[in-house]
């Protein structure tokens, strides 16, 4: 059984690309050139076929561009990297410096300092003492700070 829709697909025209490309024509001669010409571009043909894609200008450009190195690259890194653990070693060193400063500060203020730590310091811990205990006295109980001018009159 013929179905109607199957015998006009098959009738029907695909275009002059496809029409022209199922019978293939005979080569046209081409006047000057002969055949041993035609058969080295044939040969360059194949062997380039042989080899394969070869990458574009513009590829092999963006490749170069990046496995190359700018002078002095590698002298830099090794410099940031010793700056960067000098730094880090500076960190422990000011920590040090400051945890001994904590220390002797602490001990001179309550008078337990030893060796050349022993002379008299230039602070007065017994008054400075004395004061920040008044100050938080006056704090604690808010007592307004008495104005020298009040009295004066």
């Amino acid at each position: 059984a013929i179905v109607p829709w199957q015998s006009s697909v098959a009738a029907m025209s695909l275009g002059w690309l496809t029409e022209s490309s199922l019978i293939p024509k005979e080569p046209k001669p081409i006047k000057g050139v002969g055949t041993s010409s035609l058969l080295n571009l044939q040969a360059a043909v194949y062997e380039r076929e042989q080899r394969g894609l070869a990458p574009s200008a513009k590829r092999r450009r963006l490749l170069a561009e990046k496995s190359a190195r700018n002078e002095g690259v590698d002298a830099r890194n090794a410099r940031d990297e010793d700056q960067t653990a000098g730094e880090q070693a500076g960190s422990a060193l000011v920590k040090a410096r400051l945890a001994e400063k904590a220390r002797r500060y602490d001990a001179l203020a309550s008078g337990t300092a030893e060796g050349n730590e022993k002379e008299e310091p230039l602070v007065d811990f017994q008054r400075k003492t004395a004061e920040a205990a008044a100050s938080m006295i006056d704090q604690h109980f808010m007592v307004p700070p008495m104005d020298q001018g009040a009295f004066a009159s």
